[in-house]
């Protein structure tokens, strides 16, 4: 049955009662998408906007270029225009880039390519001088494409509405999208309901470019790069990489084809960084960084020195010195770092200021925190992430996006809570957890729709669980660990099992596994690391022996070898010791002896000398804490006496020390020679517990720890025997 007029009547007001709220409310920039195959439509909704403004305030303004050609410079001048006329004016401005001429197609679709890519470059200008709403009309074609030409532009919108054109007499029906949550401060966003119809365009781009026209392929290019945007969103990686490979590939084609080196250099640009974002998440480093350096090349290259392009050359520069890092390749990342905090000091100040408010400076002194913590400068690190902080906290009151703010506030808060506990700052690493996870539960009570957010909480209540857990409180680990992996579980189905959600839910796995074997329910321990398997089975049989799941399996098979020993099955720990052993040494091997897979390969080796010693392995045990004797030496020379690195040379001291003396208890003679190493390597261990106790006199654990060597050595002063 027809509708009625009426009905469509009703239709077409959706539309205006969402897009007139905020324009209402609004007290800045207010950014409105709208999309419209009916002509008559879209100027109802125009000609009512004008109505309502010119009663309130004044008319809105109309700029609708009169022809392609010069049409992005005729747009900007318009624009500027516009704040320097009317400076106080709060009147919207209406930017017709559809025309109402069914035949006035020529040259068009390339004219709002350069009208969005000039606006996009133009975003700060807008946020920081254009205090007035702003509606781009498009053709309906554009709903997929938007994000990917002008992705900066899309990350601010407020509002995108389509209004599809009636059918057999039909209403107009409006198709409203409200403003959604960013992935990160990088990305384009894309609406999250998007996918079908992001498929939809792609599939009608892929028929149309069939003939292999120039136009027609690149529009297919660049619904791809929205359609894989969106699904990495969503955390569909391997689709997601999938649709970005064939778009770089089909533009790279164009390029050849072209014969210019520079063709297509926006779209390759916007796809480069997209693929490497994917790459990245995927753990294919070395992809990941190709894509990134390309990415960054095309910016390199452009020209100008706008306030969006400064922010993408730097915020490329993070991700390279983030690639590297993976890859082990920690001069190179520390170089890559040191060149992007030099083009952020030879801003200026105006635009620093612009770029700070987009979360950039609060970024790049992320990173170098994490660079001090992972390089062994651990109290340079909690400073740095102190200032990003409280850089983060500034932008609360004038962000654009408050969520997202807060989000990355919280996450922050998580990194800046390990860090302080990794330096015995206990009592200010509570505070900063505890507040970043009262900060994520408030915002799932505000948008629990948001599931995004369920990774961060997860994260922040594991961080908690390791706060009790040092403090061996493991009954509360255990309820925090809980927590997150029903946290991790509820993401997982959510999400299909996706890469992400699999990692995180291996990640809240594990500590729950370690919680229970410490609390000595060694068979519920072996189940979940079980399960710990069979995930990371999963991840093997889509992706490979990646060095992520070479971490992730070393980790887990400590955790079952521990569960193991407490059951009494000593030789199946031991065989599972061993196997962690080779796949650590690997590690090293494919990082080249960086110092975190030292120092994991120095914790294997201690697990399985523990493991031997409870089989009165003596001989087997004493090799594996000289060899990790001999690793936290290395790490010293790098790292210097960082506590973490003392208090583990003092382990193996003792370890060592302890294999002679145990080895003596069974019946096995010691050499006097032997029994003076033993005593020699207590005497070290004790000059070490010393200087942690002193520096750390609030820290049970390292007074415990003195008071266990100080026994040792007058056992064996006493007896030439240490004690039981």
């Amino acid at each position: 049955m027809a509708a009625t007029p009426a009905s469509a009547a009703s239709n077409r007001d959706a539309v205006w009662a969402e897009m007139n709220l905020h324009l209402t409310r609004s007290r800045g920039l207010c950014l409105v998408f709208l999309y419209a195959e009916d002509s008559r439509s879209l100027q109802e909704l125009r000609t009512r906007l004008d109505d309502v403004w010119a009663w309130r305030t004044a008319p809105l303004s109309l700029i609708q270029p009169a022809s392609p050609v010069g049409a992005a410079a005729a747009v900007i001048q318009e624009l500027e225009g516009e704040v320097i006329a009317r400076p106080a004016l709060r009147a919207p401005v209406w930017l017709q880039l559809t025309t109402l001429d069914p035949h006035a197609t020529g040259g068009w679709e390339d004219a709002r390519h350069q009208v969005l890519y000039r606006l996009n470059e133009w975003r700060s200008w807008l946020q920081q001088h254009f205090r007035r709403p702003l509606v781009i009309a498009l053709p309906p074609a554009w709903q997929a494409q938007v994000a990917a030409v002008a992705p900066d532009l899309w990350h601010i919108r407020t509002m995108s509405a389509r209004i599809v054109a009636p059918r057999d007499g039909g209403p107009a029906r409006a198709d409203v999208r409200p403003f959604t949550r960013p992935r990160d401060e990088s990305a384009g966003d894309v609406d999250v309901l998007d996918v079908d119809a992001l498929s939809s365009a792609v599939a009608r781009a892929r028929e149309a470019a069939e003939q292999g026209a120039e136009a027609a392929v690149r529009d297919l290019a660049v619904q791809l790069t929205s359609l894989g945007d969106q699904l990495h969103q969503s955390d569909r990686w391997e689709e997601a990489e999938a649709a970005l490979n064939e778009a770089f590939e089909r533009l790279d084609g164009l390029r050849m084809r072209a014969g210019d080196a520079d063709a297509f250099a926006v779209e390759r640009r916007v796809t480069a960084e997209r693929l490497g974002d994917v790459k990245f998440d995927l753990g294919q480093y070395e992809a990941a960084l190709r894509f990134y350096r390309e990415a960054l090349a095309l910016w390199e290259a452009a020209g100008g020195a706008s306030p969006w392009k400064l922010r993408r050359v730097i915020s490329l520069l993070i991700n390279i010195s983030d690639v590297l890092v993976e890859l082990y390749r920690t001069e190179e990342a520390d170089a890559v770092l040191r060149a992007a905090q030099d083009r952020w000091s030879e801003l200026s100040d105006t635009t620093r200021e612009v770029l700070s408010q987009e979360g950039l400076q609060a970024k790049l002194l992320m990173r170098q925190a994490a660079r001090f913590f992972d390089s062994g400068r651990a109290d340079e690190a909690v400073d740095r992430y102190r200032q990003a902080v409280a850089v983060q906290r500034g932008l609360l009151a004038e962000a654009a996006d408050p969520v997202r703010v807060r989000t990355v506030l919280a996450q922050w808060l998580i990194d800046l809570g390990a860090a302080q506990d990794y330096i015995n700052q206990a009592d200010a690493a509570r505070a900063s957890i505890d507040e970043s996870v009262a900060l994520l539960q408030t915002l799932i009570s505000e948008s629990p729709e948001n599931l995004a957010l369920l990774v961060d909480l997860a994260t922040g209540l594991m961080a908690q669980g390791d706060l009790v857990d040092r403090q061996q409180q493991w009954p509360a680990a255990l309820e925090l660990y809980e927590e997150a992996v029903a946290l991790a579980r509820r993401y997982a189905q959510e999400m299909g099992h996706s890469v992400r959600a699999i990692h995180l839910l291996i990640n809240a796995l594990t500590r729950l596994g370690e919680a229970q074997a410490q609390l000595e329910d060694a068979a519920a321990s072996v189940a979940t690391f079980g399960e710990c398997q069979s995930l990371i089975a999963q991840l093997l049989a889509r992706h490979g022996d990646t060095a992520d799941a070479l971490r992730m399996r070393t980790i887990v098979l400590e955790g079952l070898a521990a569960a193991h020993l407490a059951m009494g099955d000593a030789a199946t720990a031991i065989d599972e010791l061993q196997n962690s052993l080779a796949l650590a040494r690997q590690l090293v091997e494919q990082s080249a002896r960086s110092p975190s897979t030292l120092r994991d390969l120095a914790i294997t080796l201690q697990h399985l000398a523990r493991a031997f010693t409870s089989a009165q392995g003596w001989d087997e045990a004493s090799a594996c804490w000289s060899e990790a004797l001999s690793l936290y030496q290395e790490l010293r020379k790098v790292e210097g006496d960082s506590h973490g690195v003392l208090a583990e040379l003092a382990d193996c001291l003792e370890g060592l020390a302890l294999s002679l003396i145990r080895r003596a208890d069974a019946g096995i003679a010691a050499s006097d020679e032997e029994l003076a190493a033993a005593r020699s390597h207590v005497d070290n261990a004790l000059v070490l517990r010393h200087r942690l106790a002193e520096a750390f006199p609030h820290q049970s654990q390292h007074r415990d720890a003195l008071a266990h060597s100080l026994a040792i050595q007058e056992s064996l002063r006493s007896n030439g025997r240490a004690s039981p």
